[in-house]
């Protein structure tokens, strides 16, 4: 059996007593209520931003579907490495979520042999890890991401962070094809200590679903790459303009993305 303190019982007791003195007052409101509904008043319209819908990191909806980059891993969460990297460990109950064990389907890739890159975790641009590329004088080493999808007179535009020392020269090529003239590329001679962004800027002379974006380096020392993008230039502040377009014939009003929390620039 369980013992109740007296002092709750006379608490429950008061509150018993009071409902009951107050019933008969109730019980005396029989009247009914009337009420008048005027159409011809209108108050102020409803905001369209009151209510909207919400988009949520679901497999790739985000990242392949509406946002425009085309490099995966520009931050470089997994090292450069020939062969594909190792999912992450995952804890809880996203052990069991498909979602969460996923190998990415395209990576960086050495060139010049496996040795003439490490993953520097003293000073990283940003996250754990910043590739840092060991240079000879005149054999290119840096990595390269293929699989990317260009199409023939679409321009495309990114950024690339970079630092290293005085004497490296780092190029940034765009190749869609075999031959020599299937390409483009950016030289950066100015290479600094700390890091710094640089602009690229691309057309694409063909229609290939296999580019290939490749960021070698010359010269004496090393350099690192803290971060790089990728994006056609008609991207509307990183989505894709089509999808973008797609969204406002829904007309919901606004679009909380990802379920409301906050997102940073594509930056």
């Amino acid at each position: 059996m369980i013992s109740i303190p007296w002092s709750f019982r006379r608490r429950a007791l008061v509150v018993a007593l009071s409902a009951l003195s107050l019933s008969p007052a109730l019980w005396a409101q029989t009247k009914p209520v009337n009420a008048t509904i005027d159409v011809s008043r209108t108050g102020a319209p409803i905001s369209k931003n009151i209510y909207g819908q919400f988009l949520e990191h679901g497999g790739d909806i985000v990242n392949n579907g509406i946002w425009s980059e085309l490099l995966v891993d520009r931050k470089f969460f997994y090292p450069v490495a020939a062969s594909a990297p190792k999912p992450p460990p995952v804890m809880g109950n996203a052990a069991g979520n498909p979602r969460f064990n996923r190998i990415p389907t395209r990576w960086w890739s050495p060139i010049g042999g496996d040795g003439v890159v490490i993953m520097d975790a003293k000073a990283p641009y940003t996250g754990d890890q910043s590739p840092l590329v060991k240079l000879a004088a005149k054999e290119p080493h840096g990595f390269k991401q293929s699989g990317i999808v260009v199409r023939k007179g679409n321009a495309y535009t990114g950024r690339i962070v970079l630092a290293g020392s005085p004497g490296a020269v780092v190029q940034i090529t765009l190749t869609w094809g075999k031959e020599a003239t299937d390409r483009q590329t950016i030289t950066i001679r100015t290479v600094e200590p700390a890091y710094r962004k640089f602009s690229l800027h691309y057309t694409a002379a063909a229609d290939t679903d296999d580019a290939t974006l490749e960021i070698t380096g010359t010269g004496t020392g090393s350099f690192h790459v803290g971060t790089i993008s990728l994006m056609p230039a008609d991207n509307i502040e990183g989505f894709r303009p089509e999808i973008v377009a797609a969204l406002k014939q829904l007309r919901f009003g606004v679009l909380r993305f990802p379920g409301g929390n906050f997102v940073s620039s594509y930056e």
